[in-house]
């Protein structure tokens, strides 16, 4: 059951989203963003907040390549981002796999670092051949891949070197789940053999 205010704050970011002059994909995906999106944990956050955060998140995931995963670590300013907050966001854009968010969640807690937010909308998505994204549809539609959108929003890290290590480690542990998950479908596929 969703909560009122889940349901109001799905309510405020309709409204917000339709006095904005948005793409027709930008509505698609903001529409399946949060129509998927479990925003209990979210109440805190201001409307715009969300908005900001899920339209920087699709500039990540506007163009990417399958069996390619698309990061990004930045401190939100309104000027570059669109958007505050007082958090580093880790905005990750996959294909979908299993243990993508407990991998990710590890790299951030082997740091000592707190996850304040977390969301992770699966979305059905239509790209073409160059990897653009085309549509945003209902999760299950007929033709259309599975995208795992993380978005995490992490104490502030001010430090450069530690975001680039937290980068170069949630890229490797992207690519070892990516390797699992194939080394399994190979494995299941030779059993069936």
């Amino acid at each position: 059951m969703v909560s009122e205010s889940a349901q109001n704050l799905r309510r405020n970011l309709r409204e917000i989203t339709e006095h904005q002059n948005l793409s027709l994909p930008v509505r698609e995906y903001l529409e399946s963003y949060f129509a998927d999106v479990e925003l209990s944990d979210a109440i805190d956050a201001s409307p715009e907040e969300l908005l900001g955060a899920a339209l920087q998140h699709f500039r990540l995931g506007e163009m990417r390549q399958p069996g390619q995963a698309g990061v990004a670590l930045y401190t939100p300013d309104f000027d570059r981002h669109g958007w505050h907050s007082p958090h580093t966001v880790i905005d990750v854009v996959t294909d979908d796999m299993p243990f993508l968010v407990d991998s990710i969640t590890m790299v951030v807690y082997r740091h000592g670092l707190v996850i304040h937010r977390l969301l992770h909308p699966l979305l059905a998505t239509e790209r073409n051949a160059e990897g653009q994204l085309q549509h945003t549809l209902t999760r299950g539609a007929t033709d259309s891949q599975p995208e795992s959108w993380i978005h995490l929003e992490i104490d502030r890290v001010g430090d450069a070197v530690l975001l680039e290590q937290l980068r170069q480690e949630i890229d490797s542990v992207l690519l070892d789940v990516r390797a699992a998950v194939e080394d399994v479908a190979a494995m299941q596929q030779n059993m069936r053999e």
